[in-house]
């Protein structure tokens, strides 16, 4: 069996891997992201030699821009099980406390709040179809909002709001 850093690699005999190869001791970090799959759970593992950037890691995140103090900002959206997460994009041009705010929603989904190098800073799973809220005091930056599909069985519409204070 081969080793890695110590550790045996193991594929299943039905999807063997693309690439194989040795690499030398350090540091790594895998990233699985979800593929959608009906009827198990499948994923797609990536080896990277360095930290992810976060915009790399939503590409596809709606920029909601700057928002200074006394401004808020709302979208609708939708998450379900063929759309599992939304990705918004804000900035702050100075340290702010900022509200986050998930609700209208008719099934469970969860908030989770990003800084520009992929760490959470904030989170709110509450259950069922409850509004999920946060209040941050945050630097200046860039930050990402995720809005995530959980438990859920079917699709459903939300309404996320954002306000600096």
């Amino acid at each position: 069996m081969p080793r890695a850093c110590g550790w045996p690699i193991r594929t299943t005999p039905a999807l063997p891997p693309r690439r194989s190869r040795w690499i030398a001791a350090g540091t790594y970090y895998l990233r699985v992201l979800f593929l959608g799959a009906t009827g198990g759970t499948f994923y797609r593992l990536r080896a990277e030699t360095s930290v992810p950037a976060a915009s790399a890691a939503f590409p596809g995140a709606q920029d909601l821009g700057a928002i200074p103090a006394g401004v808020v900002r709302a979208v609708e959206g939708s998450v379900g099980p063929d759309d599992r997460s939304d990705e918004y994009s804000f900035h702050l041009s100075a340290r702010s406390t900022i509200a986050v705010k998930l609700y209208n929603m008719i099934d469970d989904a969860d908030l989770v709040i990003t800084d520009a190098n992929g760490q959470r800073v904030g989170s709110s799973n509450r259950n069922g179809n409850s509004t999920e809220s946060l209040t941050l005091d945050l630097s200046a930056g860039t930050y990402y909002v995720r809005v995530l599909f959980t438990k859920g069985i079917s699709t459903t519409g939300y309404r996320l709001r954002l306000a600096a204070a």
